[in-house]
């Protein structure tokens, strides 16, 4: 009884094991299993068609012949064996070669789940890392089409007009009227000028107060950048870095995919991008005139009274010199472009070393999208190698389990034949008593 009862586990243990042999050939065999043993150069292609080849021919015989129980599946077996050994042999060899860490099924589920895990944190990067060249194409983008309008100097100096008349500098619309005053042609009609009265204001003072204004100036021109661009900048840079994905694909795949030779040779600080990629910083713009400029930028004007419908000027030169009311000036326009070609160059800076450390962590990137490619086609090859020992251990089990049924079968054939013969030996000293009962009686009739 307790023999047929174990028949049947055993019979779906047998075939749940067929099953599964079946499973793991059909995966060799398919067109993207043998892709890949080309592409990581696991064998010849044209071993590897044989290969295939063979193991089909297989697949189709087992269901036929069987692995056990006869001359033609003991050679389909054999065949099996001798196939799967070969390719395990190639497996082995592309591992050994990548010095990658033998495993178990449990190690290879649990590394494809960090793989999958670190390949989402990197497409989170990679997008961040868009947001970061979409950003400082914003920046550049404004920088090429912006320019400082001439109201925000004009503002500032209005705000402190009253203060800074008083040291005989003041903010002029030229007019018909105050042209030829300020000793201006008819050109300047409309614009702005800075009026410094030289009586009051020597050359010093007058660059001393262009200094100042563009200081004040340079406090709003980087306040308005740090919260415009700079800042957000700085975190956009700060969240696209990859230092600590690329700790994180060292410490949880490649110190447990490869062996220490392996990680030593790759992970090096000189071949992994691991420095720092936070933008260098750039120094605050200097808006103030550099020496050699002020000549162009502030100039001194003498009064005149114009001749001939104002195409000509005729100096008051009857006046006694001290009498003059000499001027200097500084157009407000020229200020403003002065000021907007070193605001520009200043972005220009921030957008350039903005760039550099973009590519910085592009190339980073790169190197860690190839680094995860790598570890999931060595993942794979172990995870074909494994299934080569699987398709052998099958096999064994195969093979033991035919041999358990086999001598199983011999010892109920010795029961039987055993109780056969007991049964016999009863039966034939049965009669014998019988017969020799029956001669006694005989005897005693007969006396």
């Amino acid at each position: 009884m307790r023999g047929d009862d174990d028949t049947p586990l055993q019979a779906a243990t047998t075939a749940d094991l067929c099953d599964e042999l079946q499973e793991l050939l059909h995966v060799f065999c398919s067109d993207v299993q043998q892709k890949f043993c080309i592409d990581q150069e696991v064998a010849h292609p044209q071993q590897l068609q044989r290969l295939q080849k063979t193991m089909q021919q297989i697949q189709r015989f087992i269901p036929l012949v069987g692995l056990n129980g006869s001359a033609n599946a003991d050679s389909l077996r054999h065949t099996l064996q001798a196939t799967t050994l070969e390719i395990l042999v190639l497996y082995e060899t592309q591992c050994r070669q990548r010095h990658i860490v033998l495993m178990t099924d449990d190690d290879v589920e649990k590394l494809i789940a960090t793989w999958h895990a670190l390949s989402e944190a990197y497409e989170d990067k990679r997008a961040e890392h868009a947001s970061l060249a979409r950003f400082i194409g914003t920046i550049e983008r404004q920088q090429q089409h912006e320019r400082v309008p001439e109201h925000v100097v004009v503002t500032s100096m209005l705000q402190q007009q009253q203060e800074v008349r008083k040291e005989g500098m003041y903010v002029a619309t030229v007019n018909k009227e105050n042209y030829n005053r300020l000793g201006l042609g008819r050109r300047q009609l409309g614009t702005r000028q800075i009026v410094f009265e030289t009586r009051q204001m020597s050359r010093e003072d007058q660059e001393k107060a262009v200094r100042d204004l563009c200081d004040q100036f340079a406090a709003l021109f980087m306040r308005h950048a740090h919260q415009q661009h700079l800042d957000p900048l700085a975190a956009l840079l700060q969240d696209a870095t990859t230092d600590l994905l690329a700790k994180r694909l060292k410490d949880e795949l490649y110190d447990r995919v490869f062996l220490p030779t392996k990680t030593t040779a790759i992970l090096s600080p000189n071949n992994l991008i691991l420095a720092s990629n936070t933008m260098t910083t750039v120094p605050a713009p200097t808006f103030a005139p550099a020496p050699w400029q002020w000549l162009d930028l502030i100039k001194t004007r003498t009064p005149y009274e114009p001749h001939l419908f104002g195409f000509m000027a005729r100096r008051r030169s009857q006046q006694r010199p001290q009498d003059l009311p000499a001027f200097a000036t500084l157009s407000v326009k020229r200020l403003c472009e002065h000021i907007a070609s070193v605001g520009q160059q200043y972005y220009l800076d921030v957008i350039n070393h903005a760039w550099l450390s973009y590519r910085r962590l592009s190339r980073a990137l790169d190197r860690i999208e190839s680094e995860l490619v790598d570890i999931f086609a060595c993942l794979q090859l172990e995870i074909s190698r494994l299934a080569m020992q699987k398709i052998l251990i099958i096999l064994e089990s195969l093979e033991q389990h035919h041999q358990h049924q086999h001598h199983k079968y011999h010892l109920m054939h010795n029961l039987t034949t055993t109780t056969s013969i007991t049964t016999s030996t009863h039966s034939i000293a049965n009669t014998t008593s019988a017969t020799t009962t029956s001669t006694t009686h005989t005897k005693t009739s007969l006396t």
